[in-house]
């Protein structure tokens, strides 16, 4: 009787000692992973507080109603066409450049 209860502590002890190990791996896990998932924001987004978010808007709203004035005859229309063609060859290359960054 005595090896039973021997035998059914230890597998309780085992028991314990592997949840407990699967516990603090996970914590561990959890914690790198929201740490690349930080890290991979800031790659992306930037390190931006919201008030410098919200200037960055502004910025770009002021030059797209300066691209709209310019844009009011024909001439203007072709600059802000090269523009626009400008600035979205820009911004698909740096998408492009970052996602090859990540890998």
């Amino acid at each position: 009787m005595g090896d039973t209860t021997n035998l059914e502590l230890m597998k309780m002890l085992a028991k314990t000692v592997a949840e407990e190990t699967v516990r603090e791996m996970l914590d561990q896990v959890q914690g790198q992973i929201s740490e690349q998932i930080d890290r991979q924001f800031k790659t992306y987004f930037g390190d931006m507080s919201a008030s410098k978010h919200a200037i960055e808007h502004s910025r770009i709203e002021k030059l797209l109603d300066r691209m709209d004035k310019i844009s009011d005859n024909f001439w203007g229309q072709v600059v802000g066409t090269i523009i626009k063609w400008g600035l979205g060859i820009f911004v698909a290359g740096s998408l492009l450049w970052h996602s090859k960054a990540i890998h």
